[in-house]
C-alpha cells in the first residue's frame, strides 16, 4: 500500500472515530462534531479530493452557524477552509474571495483591525489576487498582513517571514528580481534565526531564492540553493517525501535549461518515483511530474513521448479538477505546443483555443495566462504564414502584459521579440529592428548583459542585419550572443548550436563556404551529441552542410576554370 494511503487512511480513520464519538457524546450540533468534519475535510483537501473536502467543510459550517451565529471566530475559520479549497484546489477565485472576505469581516468585528487572524485573512485574500494576476492588489493585502504581524509579533517571527516570502513572490511575478531576492533573503534570515539551519521553512526560502536566481539566468547559484534545500528536506523528512520531490523538480528545470536533458530527466523521474510512493498513481502532483517529463521529451524532439506524458497529466487533472480549471488549460497548452512543433497547426490551434477558452472563463480577459494563450496562437499563425493574424494575437498579448505587468517586464520583451519576428518575416526590417531593440533594452535592464534572453535578442537583431545584407553588423551581434551563451550555458548547449548555425548562414550568404561549413559542423556536433543523428533538427543541419559542400565544390570548379 502506498505511503500516502497509509498516512491519510490512518488520519481519516482517526478523525472518523473522533466524529463518531462526538456524535455519540455531544450530538450532531456541537463544536466538537464540527471540528471533526473540518479535520476530515482537510485530509480530503490534502488528497486532492476537493469535492469531498468541500462537503465536510460545509457540514462543519452548517453546524457552527447553528450553534454560534454568523459572527464567531470558528465560523471564520471554516470560511477560510472553504476559501482554501476554491483557491488552491478548484481554481474558483471569485468563490475563494467571497469566503475569505466573509472570514475577514467576522475577524475584524471580533478582534478589531490589529490581530494575527486578521493578518491571516489579508494574507489569504492576497493569495487569491496573486492567482488572478492582480499583483497590485496582492501586494496591498500582503503588506497589510505584514504591518499587523510586525506590530504584534515583532520583526523576528515566522509569520513575518511568511509575509516577506509572499511579497517576494509578487515581485518575482512582476519581474522585479532584485526586490524578490531582497524579500526572500529577509524571510531566510528570520527563519535561520528562529529555527536554525536545518528546518523545512529554511528549505522553502532556499528554494525561493534558487527560483529567482534561475529566472535571472544564474543557473549555478540556482542549483546551489536548490541543493541546500534538498539536503535539509532529506534530513528532516527522509529521502521519500513530496517536499524532497519538489527540490528534485527544481533542479530538473535548471538542468533542462542548461541543455543537460539526461540530468533533467533523472531528476524529474526521481520526483515522480517519490510522488508515486507517497500519493499513488493518480494525484495532481503526479500529473505535474508527467508534465515536466513531457517537457524534456518535447525539448529533445521526442514528440510521441512528450504527448504520451502530457496526456497522462491531462487525464489525472480531469479526474481531480473537472473540465474547467487552470491546470486543465495548462495541459491543453502543453499538448498544443507538441502539435505545433510537429507542424500539425490545425491540432495546435484546436488545443490552444481550448486553453484560451478555459483561461478566459476562469481568469477573465486581462490575465498574464490569457496573454500566453494569445502568444501561442500568434505563433501558429506566424508558422502558417498568416502574418496579419499572427500580429493581431501577438498585439493582444502585448496589450494585456502592458496593463498587468508594466512596460519593463521580461514578458514584454517576449512580446516585442514575437512581433519583431513577424515583421522580419514580412520583410519590414526597420520595424523588426525596432521591436527587437525594444526587447533587448528591457532584457538588459532586468537581467544585465549576461543572460540567455539577452543573447537571444542579439541573435534576432543579427538575423535582421543579415537579411539586410549588413554582414559585419550581423556577425558582431551573433558573436555577442555566442559569448553570452557559452559563458552561461557552456559549450554544448542547443542555444550555442543555434548561434553556430547563424554564423554559418551569414558566411554562406557571403559565399564564404569554408567558414560556413566550419560553423555548421560545430552546430552539428552539438546537435548530434544532444539529440542523436535521427533528430529532425540534426537532419536539417546535415542537409544544409550537404548543400554548402555542393556550393563549395561548384565554387572551386569555377575558380579552376578561371585559372
Amino acid at each position: 500500500m502506498k505511503e500516502y494511503l497509509v498516512q491519510y487512511g490512518k488520519a481519516l480513520s482517526y478523525y472518523s472515530m473522533v466524529l463518531r464519538q462526538s456524535l455519540l457524546l455531544y450530538g450532531a450540533e456541537s463544536d466538537w462534531t464540527a471540528t471533526s468534519y473540518n479535520n476530515i475535510g482537510s485530509v480530503y483537501d490534502d488528497q486532492g479530493d476537493y469535492a469531498k473536502a468541500l462537503e465536510y467543510h460545509e457540514k462543519a459550517l452548517t453546524i457552527l452557524k447553528t450553534i454560534f451565529d454568523e459572527s464567531h471566530p470558528d465560523v471564520a475559520t471554516t470560511y477560510d477552509n472553504i476559501g482554501f479549497v476554491y483557491n488552491n484546489g478548484q481554481g474558483d477565485y471569485d468563490k475563494a474571495l467571497e469566503y475569505y472576505e466573509k472570514a475577514l469581516t467576522i475577524r475584524k468585528n471580533v478582534f478589531g483591525e490589529s490581530h494575527p487572524d486578521v493578518a491571516a485573512s489579508y494574507n489569504n485574500i492576497g493569495s487569491v489576487y496573486d492567482n488572478q494576476g492582480d499583483y497590485g492588489m496582492a501586494l496591498e493585502y500582503y503588506e497589510k498582513a505584514l504591518i499587523i504581524r510586525k506590530a504584534i509579533l515583532g520583526d523576528n517571527h515566522p509569520h513575518v517571514a511568511l509575509s516577506y516570502n509572499n511579497i517576494g513572490y509578487i515581485y518575482d511575478d512582476q519581474g522585479d528580481y532584485d526586490k524578490a531576492l531582497e524579500y526572500h533573503e529577509k524571510a531566510l534570515t528570520i527563519r535561520k534565526n528562529v529555527f536554525g539551519e536545518c528546518h523545512p521553512d529554511v528549505a522553502v526560502s532556499y528554494n525561493n531564492i534558487g527560483s529567482v536566481c534561475y529566472k535571472q539566468g544564474n543557473y549555478s547559484k540556482a542549483l546551489e540553493y536548490f541543493e541546500k534545500a534538498e539536503t535539509i528536506l532529506q534530513i528532516v523528512f527522509g529521502e521519500s517525501h513530496p517536499k524532497v520531490a519538489t527540490s528534485y523538480n527544481n533542479m530538473g528545470f535548471v538542468y533542462k535549461i542548461q541543455g543537460d536533458y539526461d540530468k533533467a530527466l533523472e531528476h524529474f523521474e526521481k520526483a515522480l518515483t517519490i510522488r508515486k510512493t507517497f500519493f499513488g498513481e493518480s494525484h495532481p502532483e503526479i500529473a505535474e511530474s508527467y508534465n515536466n517529463i513531457g517537457f524534456v521529451y518535447k525539448s529533445q524532439g521526442n514528440y510521441d513521448k512528450a504527448l504520451e506524458y502530457y496526456k497522462h497529466a491531462l487525464t489525472i487533472r480531469k479526474t481531480f479538477f473537472g473540465e474547467n480549471h487552470p491546470k486543465i488549460a495548462e495541459s491543453y497548452n502543453n499538448i498544443g505546443s507538441v502539435y505545433q512543433s510537429q507542424g500539425d497547426y490545425d491540432k495546435a490551434l484546436e488545443y490552444y483555443n481550448k486553453d484560451l477558452t478555459i483561461t478566459k472563463a476562469i481568469l477573465g480577459e486581462n490575465h498574464p495566462n490569457v496573454a500566453i494563450s494569445y502568444n501561442n496562437i500568434g505563433f501558429v499563425y506566424k508558422s502558417q504564414g498568416n502574418y496579419d493574424k499572427a500580429l493581431e494575437y501577438y498585439e493582444k498579448a502585448l496589450t494585456i502584459r502592458k496593463v498587468i505587468l508594466g512596460k519593463s517586464h521580461p514578458k514584454m520583451a517576449t512580446s516585442y521579440n514575437n512581433i519583431g519576428s513577424v515583421y522580419a518575416r514580412k520583410g519590414d526590417y526597420d520595424k523588426a529592428l525596432e521591436y527587437y531593440e525594444n526587447a533587448l533594452t528591457i532584457q538588459k535592464t532586468v537581467f544585465g548583459e549576461n543572460h540567455p534572453d539577452v543573447a537571444s535578442s542579439y541573435n534576432n537583431i543579427g538575423s535582421v542585419y543579415a537579411r539586410e545584407g549588413d554582414y559585419d553588423k550581423a556577425l558582431k551581434c551573433i558573436d555577442k550572443a555566442l559569448t553570452i551563451q557559452k559563458s552561461i550555458l557552456g559549450d554544448s548547449h542547443p542555444d550555442v548550436a543555434l548561434s553556430y548555425k547563424n554564423f554559418g548562414s551569414v558566411y554562406a550568404d557571403q559565399s564564404d563556404y569554408v567558414k560556413a561549413l566550419e560553423y555548421f559542423n560545430k552546430a552539428l556536433f552539438i546537435q548530434e551529441s544532444l539529440y542523436g543523428p535521427e533528430n529532425t533538427q540534426t537532419i536539417r543541419i546535415q542537409n544544409k552542410i550537404a548543400e554548402i559542400q555542393a556550393k563549395l565544390k561548384e565554387q572551386e570548379n569555377e575558380q579552376k576554370t578561371e585559372e
